[in-house]
């Protein structure tokens, strides 16, 4: 042993120096001897945060989900939520709601901004978003590209609007995120 962390091993015949890894390498078992490797990829990670406020109505329940309907045109709902300090990149954004009619169109608009940030430092919007939906089943809208700036410790608004020119009768339950 000639440095401090070294690891001393038998190997085919004899005792062996494995020499200390680099910071954040985990000890692996390769074919026949020990190894110093990266960490293999991190795992995914997820959250949701419901929609918490609206100009629709707040039903108390459909089926035994709490949601924001929105059954007339330019009625919106919004929620907010923190990127944590793990995160490193988004796997998947998506709105989850459920569609009463299978035309529907939206106005999307997401802000985020970390502390000590003007509120709108990232900003995007997808105006006139149609989806057509099978009605009563649960359904995703993919906002990921609204949010292509994200970073840790961020702050996020997320904002749906319905459209007038549809019907667009839908119960809107929150955004789930993805992240490893």
């Amino acid at each position: 042993m000639t440095t401090r962390g070294d690891i001393i091993y038998r190997n085919a015949s004899v005792p062996a120096r494995l020499a200390k890894g680099s910071s954040g390498d985990v000890l692996t078992m390769g074919a026949s001897d020990p190894a110093w490797s990266a960490p293999a990829g991190a795992a995914t990670k997820e959250f949701f945060a419901p929609f918490t406020r609206g100009s629709g109505y707040q039903r108390p329940l459909v089926g035994d989900y709490g949601e924001w309907d929105m059954g007339s045109g330019g009625e919106w709902c919004a929620c907010t939520f923190y990127i944590p300090d793990d995160f490193s990149s988004m796997t998947e954004c998506v709105i989850v709601y459920i569609p009463v009619n299978t035309d529907l169109r939206f106005d999307l608009y997401t802000d985020y901004a970390a502390i000590g940030e003007g509120y709108n430092a990232n900003s995007a919007s997808s105006l006139a978003f149609d989806v057509f939906p099978t009605a009563n089943q649960m359904t995703e809208i993919n906002i990921a590209g609204l949010l292509s700036s994200i970073a840790a410790n961020d702050y996020v608004g997320v904002h749906a609007i319905c459209d007038p020119a549809r019907t667009p009768d839908s119960r809107f339950l929150g955004v789930r995120f993805k992240y490893s």
